[in-house]
Parts: structure tokens; sequence; C-alpha cells
């Protein structure tokens, strides 16, 4: 599945954006300037329709399950984690969708033991809080390890996606193409979005 990426700075971006895509699932950085030097839009931003895969990047992200009840999912950063079991208790108390990112450097074996808890892994292949970086291929074998181990596990890859690298991806085992800049940093991201699916068909 694609999902588009939004990295807005604004509520205005955000609602421009959300239009500018017909996709049943939207992905959406929600940064706090402490975990990544600058903020987004509060989760109250965040519309119940479409459906919104938020993506924490702040600190004690367990503060903030509270307000992001209505989304699909809530991905945390690993990094950002004092306690996974803490975290895995207030998603479950406050019934959200739970996931786990980790970054380019972060390795597997932080996040293995909790997996059977949550249910959605963001496999960064960039490093976050900035679009249009280039694609770190090491995060396929990550990918390949999850699959392998977790054949029913949802796992999403974020960061470089465009038509080869999600080839690559696909192939590796991943349930969603997290994608921005190939969509929304092209002068028609609703043509760039069927394409890549066309492609990708």
């Amino acid at each position: 599945m694609i999902v588009p990426a939004i990295l807005p700075r604004s509520q205005a971006q955000l609602r421009r954006q959300l239009k500018q895509v017909r996709s049943g699932l939207f992905h959406v950085d929600v940064i706090d300037g402490k975990f990544v030097p600058y903020k987004t839009v509060k989760p109250e931003h965040l519309p119940r329709k479409p459906r919104i895969m938020a993506h924490l990047m702040v600190v004690r992200p367990e503060l903030w399950l509270h307000r992001m009840r209505h989304c699909a999912f809530v991905i945390a950063q690993v990094e950002s984690v004092k306690d996974v079991p803490a975290l895995v208790k207030v998603a479950h108390r406050e019934k959200v969708r739970l996931g786990i990112a980790l970054n380019p450097r972060t390795p597997l074996k932080r996040i293995l033991p909790y997996l059977k808890d949550i249910d959605y892994v963001l496999v960064m292949s960039v490093n976050p809080g900035k679009q249009g970086q280039p694609f770190q291929p090491s995060a396929l074998k990550k990918v390949r390890v999850l699959r392998r181990r977790f054949p029913t596990l949802r796992i999403g890859i974020d960061g470089g996606i465009r038509d080869g690298t999600a080839q690559r991806a696909l192939k590796a085992g991943v349930s969603d193409l997290i994608v921005g800049s190939a969509i929304f940093g092209q002068p028609a991201p609703q043509k760039a979005f069927v394409a890549l699916k066309a492609k990708l068909a």
C-alpha cells in the first residue's frame, strides 16, 4: 500500500495536501521541536477522515496518546521511549493502535522483545524530520529480518521511497510504502500518486 506522507509546518499546509491526493490513509508527522528541532501541527489538528497514521517525533510520546485516539495508528520513535512496556500499557488503556519506528542506526534488537504487543513497525530509511533525503539500503535488511520472524506483522518503510526503491522495499517484504516528496514534491501530486501505484501494480 502506498501511504502519502505529509510533513506539515502549518494547519493550512496539512489541509491543502490532504485535498491534493485521493487516499484513504495518510502518514502525518507530528513533531514537538525537541526530538527534531522544529514543530509541526498538533494532534488536535489531525482529522478523523481521511484516516491518519500519526508519526510522533516527540519527547515522552506516552503523554501524547490520549490526544490521538482518533488516529488509525500512532507511531512512536523508539529512540524517544524510555520504557516501551509502559508505552504499550498506555496505548492499550487509551485504545490506540501503537506502532514503533526505528532510525537507520538503531538496531532491531531494540524493539524485538516488544513486537508481540504492538500493531505496526516503521523502518526509517532516512534520518527523521526532513523529506527528500537519499534512501539508505541498510533498512531493507531490517525489513527482511522482520518479515521472516513475524510473517503477519504490518511493516512500513519511510524515507527516499520512489519507483526504484519502492520495488526493492516490496520485494523485501514491506506492507506500506510511506511516500512524501515523490508525491508532494511533484507538480501534480495526484498524478504522481496514481503513476507510482500503476508502476507497482
